[in-house]
């Protein structure tokens, strides 16, 4: 504990202790449970100040593709009185492999038509994300999930554009300035969702790893307590947090055209044998300290054998001198309990 009480156990020496002195783990895993929970709070705000940026980049260029992307692919429109219109007979069908690739996964569908759910089904049997908008209704339909309708009305005031809007108010929206404030609306928020996913995934990871924690230290015969174990796995998903938001980051920087396939695996991999590498560790420390102490009562043993044989026979004179000083003694008391009874 002294040992503990003298290393410094702050956010970076853990931090640091965690991906590089993997030898210090049982030393660092003795402070307190609560000071590795405020570890994983801080972990997951620095995963946010990474993340946060590049998230950011990617919806401004998504913006930008976006706005390129109506003005230059889509007919013009407009929506009076809650219904929508546009310049063209037959449907606008556009994907993101014809015109704008990976911009969004799924159909842009532009339509005069009403009842579409009833009477044009056949443009809702497209697969992937679909927005269909008709003359009533924006249909939005995802994977698995239920057809979902928006009002023209209800769209307008959330996005910021007038009651009655065209193709122009739209572009008009995405100007650099509208860009900036939507931005700044969006910046918080997309912070708070960052850090609350990653605190509560990597703390079900951390319990989920001192579980499988609890089994290999019961196979490797080590003893150790809960709370040290739970530390240790906190220190284990360091490296393995650290690779997965860098791999992360980079994939949606290079708009996943470079992909790590099973990047989930690749997390847990590197999480157990951390773990592992700790345990044995921790293992082969204990059972140096058992040997120590084996040799040092061989010792002892040692040097009671090699006493001279002079020593030795003194401290037996001894032993006998007082025997028969203890039996005089008692001899000595009975003549005079006899004498005292005469």
């Amino acid at each position: 504990m002294e040992n503990t009480q003298k290393l410094k156990t702050t956010f970076f020496r853990k931090f640091f202790v965690s991906i590089f002195g993997i030898d210090k783990y049982d030393k660092i895993s003795e402070s307190t449970v609560p000071s590795f929970i405020s570890y994983i709070l801080l972990l997951s705000v620095l995963v946010t100040i990474i993340l946060t940026p590049v998230i950011t980049r990617t919806e401004v260029e998504a913006m930008d593709v976006f706005k390129k992307f109506i003005e230059h692919n889509l007919p013009n429109y407009e929506v009076v009185d809650g219904k929508f219109k546009v310049d063209s007979e037959e449907p606008i069908i556009r994907t993101n492999k014809t015109d704008y690739d990976k911009m969004f996964d799924g159909t842009i569908i532009l339509t005069n038509y009403e009842n579409v759910e009833k009477e044009h089904k056949e443009l809702l049997s497209r697969k992937g994300n679909l927005f269909v908008f008709s003359k009533d209704y924006l249909l939005v339909k995802q994977p698995k999930t239920k057809i979902v309708k928006y009002k023209y009305s209800s769209i307008a005031k959330q996005v910021g554009l007038p009651e009655n809007f065209t193709k122009a108010d739209t572009l008009k929206l995405l100007t650099e300035q509208k860009q900036n404030e939507i931005l700044q609306k969006t910046l918080v928020f997309i912070s708070i969702v960052i850090l609350l996913t990653t605190v509560s995934v990597t703390i079900i990871n951390v319990l989920a790893i001192s579980l499988i924690a609890i089994i290999t230290s019961k196979i490797m015969k080590v003893k150790i307590s809960y709370s040290k174990l739970f530390n240790i796995s906190c220190m284990s998903i360091t490296l393995a947090t650290m690779v997965f938001v860098v791999l992360t980051a980079i994939m949606i920087l290079t708009k996943f055209n470079f992909i790590v396939p099973n990047l989930d695996l690749l997390y847990l991999i590197l999480t157990y044998i951390y773990l592992v590498v700790a345990l044995l560790l921790i293992r082969r420390k204990e059972i140096g300290n058992q040997q120590e102490l084996i040799i040092k009562e061989q010792i002892v043993i040692t040097k009671k054998d090699e006493e001279p044989e002079e020593e030795r026979t003194d401290k037996k004179q001894e032993k006998d001198k007082k025997k028969e000083d203890k039996s005089e003694k008692e001899n000595t008391d009975d003549d005079n309990i006899v004498k005292d009874n005469t």
